[in-house]
């Protein structure tokens, strides 16, 4: 068979126009083993579509089914049906970069509805000024996903609302949200996040004057690290992590070898946690180990019934625990308590050295 070529010189007058009308195509192309439209340009778009009333672009996969029913203001609708909605990739620039002013800046339905791969810039960059900039949907698998080397799989940005607002299976979207948060998750009976990590932290949030992450569902956040942090947050100013759910934990975080949820502190407090009026602040199931000043060993010497202990854990109302290692055979307390140092006191002189462990709670 032979291939018809069209070219054209003149700039604005296309090499090939078709126009389809009462309900006819304007171009319909189909190959057995190729790409039914190959479109190549060394400075324009390759391929250029827009509807008045419809959407720009309908792509469908091989084993899909065309959807009849779709949202006219899309401008690329996608469905991979056993495949992937759309896949692209991008060894410098980003693979996919979607916008749009009021409706979705892209929409894909598959196995996966977005595979993006950028090789050092985002895998997904899209910006929406009010509407949703990308919303993906799957029967079985990632409604989108996105891969980097180097840069961001997924990058959202949002100039007046959230960057990633994401809902579970199950869940209901909440509409009222605050929209200086970068990340809103729920789950609703499920896992508002879960994130694993083999060497590095599973989740890093910072933030300078807002929630750094808020998440609520079932489990608000489930935060998994081989060898780091499950969690690690930081706020300049406001709460680094927040988390909240109607029945099951607002925050829980596990790692194999390392620390589970760590709060690190200056100068103010690490972890708080609060009770209210009826409910326990802090419940431990299994070992509790305390290090630091708070905790330690002093030895009374035998011949004397009162000892200076120096720590500056020590506060003029510290509560403080002594535990004798050895039959002290006389009456113990704390006498005084001042700021970095307290005593302890015997009913008499001690006959032989006694060691005596201490716990210090402000």
């Amino acid at each position: 068979m032979t291939n018809a070529v069209f070219n054209s010189n003149v700039g604005g007058t296309p090499a090939v126009s078709a126009t389809g009308t009462n309900g006819a195509d304007g171009i319909d192309a189909s190959s057995d083993t190729g790409a039914g439209v190959s479109v190549v340009s060394e400075s324009g778009a390759g391929v250029f579509a827009q509807s008045q009333s419809g959407i720009g672009v309908h792509a469908v996969g091989g084993g899909a089914s065309a959807t009849t029913s779709l949202d006219p203001r899309v401008a690329i609708f996608a469905e991979g049906g056993p495949g992937t909605g759309v896949f692209a990739t991008a060894d410098d620039l980003t693979a996919v970069i979607a916008r749009s002013t009021r409706g979705l800046a892209l929409e894909a339905n598959g196995t996966t509805g977005v595979t993006a791969t950028g090789s050092t810039g985002p895998g997904v960059n899209a910006i929406s000024i009010s509407g949703i900039a990308v919303e993906g949907s799957s029967q079985s698998g990632p409604g989108v996903q996105g891969t980097s080397l180097t840069g961001a799989g997924v990058f959202a940005q949002s100039q007046s609302g959230i960057g990633v607002h994401a809902v579970g299976g199950g869940a209901s979207a909440t509409t009222s949200l605050d929209p200086r948060v970068a990340i809103f998750a729920e789950g609703g009976p499920g896992t508002g996040v879960f994130a694993t990590a083999d060497d590095l932290t599973a989740v890093i949030a910072r933030s300078t004057r807002g929630l750094a992450l808020e998440a609520n569902g079932t489990t608000g956040v489930t935060a998994t690290g081989s060898t780091g942090p499950g969690v690690n947050a930081i706020s300049i100013s406001g709460i680094a992590v927040e988390g909240s759910s109607q029945s099951g934990p607002g925050v829980q975080g596990s790692s194999l070898t390392s620390t589970g949820i760590s709060g690190i502190t200056d100068s103010g407090v690490g972890v708080t946690a609060n009770g209210g009026s009826t409910g326990v602040a802090l419940q431990v199931i299994g070992k509790v180990e305390v290090q630091g000043n708070s905790v330690g060993s002093v030895t009374m010497a035998a011949h004397t019934k009162t000892l200076t202990v120096s720590n500056p854990a020590a506060t003029p109302n510290s509560l403080i625990l002594l535990t004798p290692l050895d039959n002290p055979q006389e009456l113990l307390w704390i006498g005084a308590r001042s700021a970095e140092s307290f005593t302890i006191d015997a009913s008499h002189a001690l006959p032989t050295n006694v060691t005596i462990m201490f716990l210090i709670v402000n």
